[in-house]
């Protein structure tokens, strides 16, 4: 039986590379396409061809990789493809626009072959599950809407006047539903309350009223669908079906989205949103808003002495010790980038936030993960905190650098503890 090749485009100048990357991709498994301009590439992608994953270099001999990777997402439909961006060092510019812009990895060159293809490899495996739960999604869709738990047509008074089935029904949260029933004394608290809310609004012939309410039966938690249609002769009609296997995957598509791949953490994208509501929130109560930005003293020279593979697992244990340390469930932690991380410490002073900051640095250091290149031999953090009270007049990017030169007050101070900024 003949399986299609994963196609990849390689964008790359470098013959060298080149050379590397054909040498490295070409299987039974790969099918690698290899252009060396940004140029060349945009006008590949124009055309009527699909690629699985895209590798890109961010200096490319005509334009930068990450003008490419803006042209194309501004362009075509291609954010279901993933992008591993590559660079010749870690730079904060070419890191940060390439998040902003979508990619979806970032590889250091020089980068050992193993390293590259776990990164392609994950990435791909991502993005069948994606597309595995959008199909299962579908299905579970067209499934519902062919069989709804429940279809009937009722009175402004609440009267039941038709049923499907068409005798009486002993449905499964419904109790006893029957011809000439009467709504507020058959439904539960949710519905009644839906039904006089939708009547009272007064609504046009054809408006539409759509609900979900969460259950919980017999232990287990479901959700449901109520769908309440206007007709004419002030009647409605209601169905109402069990969406408890849609709201799952709904809510596993929006983990996938939300959470960094590696760590488990909420990912850049998900603490940008979480700060600005919070920030929001801060502002109309006059309550401060504290943020700790948290890095991996001398984790390159880890990287360079241990490898990527370790320093991988290196990072996983040092979110499980952030995660751990915080004991509020209103306090986020995130992967801010790299070997970063950030915690959002809502409604907290800065005195608190110090001190959630100090339990989240001797979580780290109890570890005692080793590090030969560290004067401490173990791995440690630095961590730079900002607490500030907003008001409407102030943007959320300034506690975001109070944060940051806090930081790099921390590591210039010789890493290992916590440096404070306060307002």
């Amino acid at each position: 039986m003949c399986t299609q090749k994963t196609s990849i485009l390689v964008i790359d100048g470098d013959a060298d590379a080149q050379l590397v990357f054909s040498s490295m991709l070409q299987s039974d498994v790969y099918n690698v396409t290899i252009v060396a301009t940004g140029e060349a590439a945009i006008e590949l992608l124009g055309q009527p061809l699909q690629f699985d994953l895209i590798l890109l270099n961010s200096s490319l001999p005509d334009i930068s990789g990450v003008e490419v990777l803006a042209r194309v997402r501004a362009k075509h439909s291609l954010t279901e493809v993933p992008v591993i961006v590559f660079a010749e060092e870690a730079s904060n510019e070419v890191l940060e626009q390439s998040q902003e812009l979508g990619a979806s990895d970032l590889l250091l060159k020089p980068f050992k072959f193993s390293l590259a293809l776990k990164r392609i490899e994950d990435q791909l495996k991502l993005k069948r599950a994606i597309v595995n739960l959008q199909i299962r999604e579908v299905k579970t869709r067209n499934i519902l809407d062919a069989i709804p738990d429940l279809i009937f047509r009722y009175s402004s008074d609440g009267v039941i006047l038709d049923l499907s089935p068409p005798l009486e029904a002993e449905h499964f949260i419904l109790g006893n539903v029957r011809l000439g029933g009467i709504i507020k004394d058959t439904f539960p608290a949710w519905f009644v309350n839906n039904v006089g809310k939708f009547r009272d609004s007064h609504p046009l012939t054809g408006s539409l009223d759509l609900k979900r309410h969460s259950v919980e039966l017999k232990g287990k938690q479901h959700v449901f669908e109520s769908r309440i249609i206007a007709c004419q002769n002030s009647e409605f009609v209601c169905i109402i079906r069990d969406v408890s296997a849609q709201a799952k995957i709904e809510n596993e598509l929006r983990d996938l989205a939300s959470t960094d791949a590696l760590t488990r953490l909420a990912n850049r994208r998900q603490f940008d949103e979480t700060l600005a509501t919070e920030w929001r929130r801060a502002t109309r109560r006059r309550t401060p808003v504290s943020l700790a930005l948290i890095d991996v003293d001398f984790f390159k020279l880890y990287n360079d002495s241990l490898g990527h593979l370790a320093g991988d697992q290196c990072l996983r244990k040092v979110a499980a010790s952030v995660r751990s340390s915080l004991k509020r469930p209103g306090d986020f932690a995130a992967r801010f980038g790299g070997e970063e991380f950030a915690i959002v410490i809502p409604e907290t002073d800065f005195s608190g936030a110090k001190q959630v900051a100090e339990r989240v640095r001797e979580t780290v250091f109890a570890l005692a993960e080793p590090h030969p290149q560290s004067d401490l031999r173990v791995v440690t953090v630095s961590i730079g905190v900002a607490t500030v009270v907003p008001d409407k007049d102030m943007v959320v990017s300034v506690l975001i650098r109070r944060a940051d030169e806090a930081l790099y007050e921390a590591k210039r101070s010789g890493r290992n503890r916590v440096s404070p900024q306060e307002n």
